[in-house]
């Protein structure tokens, strides 16, 4: 076939990566809402989960229950409270799990939700407990735009929208949640910023090659090349996460 007088080349992207089923995703997902389902078999259990697991400051830097900072990722206050997280994970986690490979998307999703709790915890209202995972589900919003920033010239106009897209996301959830009272802003800002920076330091190097099909329509190719040492990366990065949260303590308590 021959291209059309007057007919624009078209480019196409063509990710050059092996698919691979969201698994950690879908994990995250199920464990979150089993954990809901399970709280909400009695009122005594619900209340039980959320005495022991939710990120309560005072317990955290008093008394020493660092981990709250984490069982409080899984929790969750209501149903259109786990449905909109969930929501917001299968969108974005999918995406960023294949970008990212899964072990370098687990550290993500569990260190920026982390951050994002230690941030609420430390500088928030120490009479007021938090639960939930939009600080992980904040820290992916923070790796998509940064990979997309990143590589906004590699990947041409369709990167640039995508960008576009995810900071207008961006805009809308900070606006409703400086508008809505008892939304957790500290953890939402301290996930994004976990997740930026983690989103950065993890990200794959893509290369491109220009290829054109047979009808003369461009193809650009992306070659997508996960960085090793992510481990220690990881590993520095909770390292500097403890230490600020030691900080927190000192300073707010």
């Amino acid at each position: 076939q021959e291209q059309q007088q007057g007919q624009e080349p078209r480019e196409r992207l063509q990710f050059n990566i092996k698919p691979s089923p969201p698994q950690i995703t879908y994990a995250m997902i199920a464990i979150n809402v089993a954990i809901f389902i399970f709280g909400m078999l009695s009122i005594d259990i619900q209340n039980a989960l959320f005495l022991a697991g939710w990120n309560d400051a005072m317990a955290v830097f008093n008394d020493g229950e660092f981990y709250r900072l984490f069982t409080a990722m899984f929790l969750h206050a209501g149903l259109a409270h786990i449905f909109f997280n969930a929501y917001a994970l299968y969108i974005l986690g999918i995406q960023t799990e294949q970008m990212y490979g899964k072990a370098r998307y687990l550290s993500i999703y569990l260190l920026g939700g982390v951050t994002g709790s230690v941030l609420s915890a430390g500088f928030g209202d120490p009479n007021v407990p938090s639960v939930g995972a939009s600080g992980a589900v904040f820290a992916l919003l923070g790796t998509q735009i940064v990979y997309f920033y990143r590589n906004r010239e590699e990947l041409g106009d369709w990167g640039r929208g995508a960008l576009r897209q995810y900071l207008f996301l961006l805009g809308i959830n900070l606006v409703l949640g400086f508008s809505i009272p008892q939304i957790d802003n500290l953890g939402h800002i301290g996930g994004l910023i976990g997740g930026a920076i983690l989103g950065f330091v993890l990200a794959p190097n893509l290369k491109v090659r220009q290829l054109y099909d047979y009808v003369g329509n461009s193809v650009r190719m992306i070659d997508v090349e996960q960085r090793s040492g992510w481990e220690t990366i990881s590993v520095l990065y909770a390292v500097g996460l403890v230490a600020f949260t030691v900080f927190a303590g000192l300073v707010m308590f």
